[in-house]
């Protein structure tokens, strides 16, 4: 779309409603995730992962493989956490932060999957897993884009293309504006806000 080639590419996480390829359902469900994170994807799998803690190893649970997982782990910072065979081909970022604990992402860059069924991650010692998702610990941004841009939203796509892009959004709208009202865009005063006519 972009004539750009991300490498790797991770052919799992492209593809959103998991229909095995990867097209423009994904990028709307995509859309459909940034919009509504709290509420479940049409286009999303029904399944669920369990993690369970037993004698200091993480495991995790899943009836589809998974091509990566996240959490939060509370433990000091001197916890001692290890990847376990499952995730031995997977990159492991591990993030301290004295407020939450750990942030413990594992990803595949060479298209492996943790497989379906219970399986052991990391050794976390007494450490405790948070349950829920560590998203939902983001405050919502969109109502403040919205005011943000308040003058050049048009449809809902403007507050999404500026939450992703300010810089460039802002000169779209900018010159969308102009290109409306029959104005030229390089006049546009930004000091206070105004355009000859």
């Amino acid at each position: 779309m972009t004539n750009q080639n991300p490498q790797p590419f991770i052919f799992e996480a492209a593809d959103v409603n998991a229909d095995l390829a990867v097209n423009v359902l994904d990028v709307v469900g995509t859309v459909n995730i940034i919009r509504n994170p709290k509420g479940a994807s049409a286009m999303s799998i029904n399944s669920t992962a369990t993690y369970t803690i037993e004698d200091g190893i993480l495991y995790v649970d899943s009836d589809v493989a998974l091509g990566g997982v996240q959490f939060r782990i509370e433990a000091g910072e001197d916890a001692a956490i290890s990847a376990l065979e499952a995730l031995s081909a997977f990159e492991l970022v591990k993030d301290y932060d004295a407020e939450n604990g750990w942030l413990v992402m594992a990803y595949s860059m060479t298209g492996k999957t943790v497989a379906i069924g219970k399986q052991a991650l990391l050794r976390i010692g007494d450490a405790k897993v948070i349950t829920h998702r560590p998203a939902d610990d983001i405050a919502p941004e969109l109502d403040n884009y919205r005011k943000e841009i308040a003058q050049y939203i048009q449809q809902d796509e403007d507050v999404l293309s500026y939450a992703l892009f300010p810089q460039v959004a802002t000169k779209f709208f900018q010159w969308r504006q102009a290109q409306q009202m029959k104005a030229d865009p390089t006049s546009y005063n930004k000091e206070d806000g105004t355009m000859p006519v």
